[in-house]
């Protein structure tokens, strides 16, 4: 069964700029309405929930901008203005009554095209999100977050937490699937000061390891993206065979676990020591010393007697 295709609404008085849209736009494998005035658009959004509104400004009855002040008490709709109006003000004003972006005429269909894609991807994830932390409980293998009464669960047994190490288990939890940067994940739960103490996050992450990973070594709860940010998967498993190990069995002198902050000057070591030497394997220093002396000493005999 095919996919349903996306709904995108273009709104403009001019005939010519709606065909031209639309026609694009269905090029592009999109589905499209048309509405040539403002009370139009207001009943086409309400009625047929558009993925995205394409707005014009001067249109007749109610204006773009007046349209997009009535949208946003009742949509979260994406909303594109596309207009001729140049004028920084007129930017102003419409991202302020709720636009979320604004191309000036003329443009080129490439970028309308490519604006139209990003701001779907926006819409999506913050449609992802939304859902995902409206959810009371995450649960990922074995491991369950009730985020109203902030309890963490392995195997059905509690898992003691400080309220900052279930605070990062939370908002990994609630973007599932995705990867948080750690200035994100630093933002969110100590506050924006602390966006770049990386050393802090990694304390943190290390110790919510140990306390929810069968194997704090090899990882399947929270994953690290080298140089970009740690990742709860959606479908993590909980056999160790092939687990994953993030950190690849090295790590900083530091204790950058991920080379978070991957710099020329990070010195790494093996994350397990080398053993120490049996007595078998260890040299004897008295012969190695005996051998010396011994050569030099038929070193002094060749010279005298040369």
């Amino acid at each position: 069964m095919p996919a349903k295709k996306v709904t995108i609404l273009v709104a403009d008085d001019d005939p010519r700029i709606v065909r031209l849209l639309t026609r694009n736009l269905q090029l592009a494998g999109y589905q499209t309405l048309a509405a040539h005035d403002g009370q139009q658009t207001l009943t086409l959004i309400e009625s047929r929930e558009p993925a995205l509104v394409l707005l014009d400004v001067r249109m007749p009855g109610l204006n773009g901008f007046d349209v997009c002040k009535r949208v946003r008490e009742f949509s979260t709709v994406p909303i594109i203005i596309v207009t001729a109006r140049e004028r920084e003000e007129d930017r102003i004003c419409g991202l302020d009554l709720g636009a979320d972006d604004y191309l000036a005429k003329p443009f080129g269909m490439g970028e309308l095209l490519a604006r139209v894609r990003a701001m779907l991807r926006r819409g999506q994830w913050d449609a992802i999100k939304s859902e995902q932390e409206s959810r009371p409980r995450i649960t990922v293998g074995d491991l369950t977050i009730n985020l109203v009464q902030q309890q963490v669960t392995i195997h059905g047994h509690a898992v003691e937490l400080t309220p900052t190490e279930f605070h990062v288990l939370a908002y990994l939890a609630q973007n599932l699937g995705h990867v948080v940067t750690p200035d994100l994940l630093l933002e969110h739960v100590w506050g924006e000061e602390y966006a770049s103490e990386h050393h802090l996050l990694i304390v943190n992450i290390n110790r919510v390891r140990r306390k929810v990973e069968p194997d704090p070594a090899h990882p399947i709860y929270i994953i690290t993206r080298k140089g970009i940010g740690y990742l709860m998967p959606s479908g993590a498993r909980t056999d160790q065979s092939g687990g994953q190990t993030d950190e690849m069995g090295w790590q900083s002198s530091s204790d950058l676990d991920s080379g978070m902050t991957p710099h020329l000057s990070t010195v790494w070591r093996p994350q397990h020591k080398t053993p120490p030497a049996s007595p078998s394997q260890t040299p004897d220093r008295r012969r190695i010393c005996s051998a010396g002396d011994h050569h030099h000493q038929r070193r002094r005999w060749q010279l005298q007697h040369s």
